[in-house]
Order: structure tokens, then sequence, then C-alpha cells
């Protein structure tokens, strides 16, 4: 469906935030990007929207460079949800959502009853169908993420690109939302991409996962086989135990307790006092 090869990346002139990094987005599949905080995910899904150009290297869509196509044609295969998005006018929710259609061809500003029932339907997905009339400026913070998946979702996307789609969710939505964009790409055959922080949340939902650090690719295959203690341990400084969740048996994992980010024991463990 999409795919990186070799891109690297920096901004102005300072050091690459991205070196070589490939990696494809297959239909019907949800691949999680995980790393350390400046470890390049916010980059990487955003060379695979178009929006940034590699240094080097190439993102097809399809057999197609992605810059070689205007920005229409990509909307109309792949809908991005930023990490924090911009309302800048007084729209209701519903309104909102319809402009995903956008890219079906509508370019007159007159919705059509199938714009309508689409944008309705993406709302009911992703819970928010009960604010469909409030304004945008009325909204929570989670509740403005839900909005924003669905306007991406209202798009019929055939690539799904998701920058933390679960900040400022409490976990029920948290887990709503992962489920759904799961569901969403076995039913409809999309490729999905989740940024993600929370590796947990990551091992539960992902068929596959890439682990970023230091803007290479430190890990890539199935949650299982990218998450072992020793790996994460060297991607983010902390250890960890991993066993099986009991109830799924994807990968857990639990930082241990006491512990700073070099390994050594902390003098104020937990249940512990300093004099």
């Amino acid at each position: 469906m999409i795919r990186a090869e070799q891109v690297s990346f920096g901004y102005g002139n300072g050091e690459p935030v991205l070196r070589d990094v490939s990696v494809e987005l297959c239909e019907g599949e949800v691949l999680a990007i995980a790393g350390p905080n400046g470890s390049g995910k916010s980059t990487l899904v955003a060379l695979l929207d178009g929006l940034l150009t590699p240094k080097c290297g190439r993102v097809l869509l399809g057999d197609r460079g992605i810059h070689e196509m205007s920005r229409l044609e990509v909307a109309r295969a792949v809908g991005f949800v930023a990490q924090s998005a911009e309302f800048h006018f007084p729209l209701t929710v519903l309104e909102y959502v319809l402009q995903g259609r956008f890219a079906r061809g509508h370019l007159l500003g007159f919705e059509t009853d199938a714009d309508v029932h689409a944008a309705t339907r993406a709302l009911e997905l992703t819970g928010a169908g009960d604010f469909a009339a409030r304004h945008l400026d009325e909204l929570s913070g989670g509740e403005r993420q839900r909005v924003t998946v669905a306007r991406a979702l209202a798009q019929e996307p055939r690539v799904l690109l998701l920058d933390e789609p679960t900040a400022n969710l409490d976990i029920a939505h948290q887990i709503r939302i992962l489920a759904l964009v799961r569901r969403l790409a076995r039913e409809r055959r999309m490729a999905v991409a989740v940024v993600t922080h929370d590796l947990n949340l990551a091992a539960e939902f992902a068929d596959r996962l890439i682990l970023l650090s230091d803007g290479r690719i430190a890990g890539t295959g199935t949650p299982a086989e990218v998450l072992t203690p020793e790996r994460i341990e060297s991607v983010f400084g902390v250890p960890v135990l991993v066993d099986a969740n009991p109830v799924t048996g994807a990968p857990r994992i639990t930082v241990v307790a006491g512990t700073d980010l070099r390994g050594t024991r902390s003098p104020k463990s937990i249940g512990e006092t300093t004099s």
C-alpha cells in the first residue's frame, strides 16, 4: 500500500532525525511505531503522508512516488491524524468531520446525502455521535481527538496514519479507538500505522511493530519479536520485565520499580525511606 525506502530526513541544517529507515504498510494490518521522545516517530508518519520530503530515499504510494502525486490524490488514499489538531473556525463537530469528504471531489461545499452518512457513521464509530451538533471549542481534549479521528475515517482512505491517536483519552476510549482501527484494517483491508508511546497497547493491538531509536530502526517484527527486555532497556535506558498477558497472551511490559535510568537501584524505592 505505502512504503518508505531508506529514507533520511533532517530539519534545516541540523542533524538527521531519521537515518536510512525502510518501512512498509500492508493492507489489512496495523503497524505500531514506537520509541523514545525525539526518535523520529512523528517525522516518519509525516514522510509517509508526503507532508515532508526525504533528503535521501523515497516514499511510494502503490507504485507511484508520493511526491509525484497531487495533495488531492494523496488525500483520497491516505487519512492522517496529526498529534495536535488546530481548530481555526467556529465549526460544529459534524461540519468539521464533513471536511474530510473534500477529498471525494465535492469542491463547492455542498455535501451529498452520502457525505452526511459517511460523516455520521465515522462519528458513531469513534463514540462522538452524541456531540455532532456541538462546536469544536466546546469540546475537551479527548473529545477533540476522537472527532479528529472521525474526520480521517470520513475520507474513507485506504491508508490511515495516526500520530498518538490515544493522547488525552481515558483508558476506555484508548481501547475503543485502537480496537476500531484494528477492526477497520481487517474489514476494509486498510493499512494502518499508529504512533504510540504505550508499548503495552502496541503489543495488544498491533500486528507488527517498529521500534525507533536515535532515528534508526532498533527492532522490527511482531510485538513478541521486538519487545524483549534487552531491546527495551537498550532503547529506553530502563530495565523492564516482559511476560505474557494472562488473558490475551500478548507481551506485557512492567518497569522494574526502584531503579533509575542507569539501571541502578534508587535510594527511594517503593516502601523504603531515607534518613
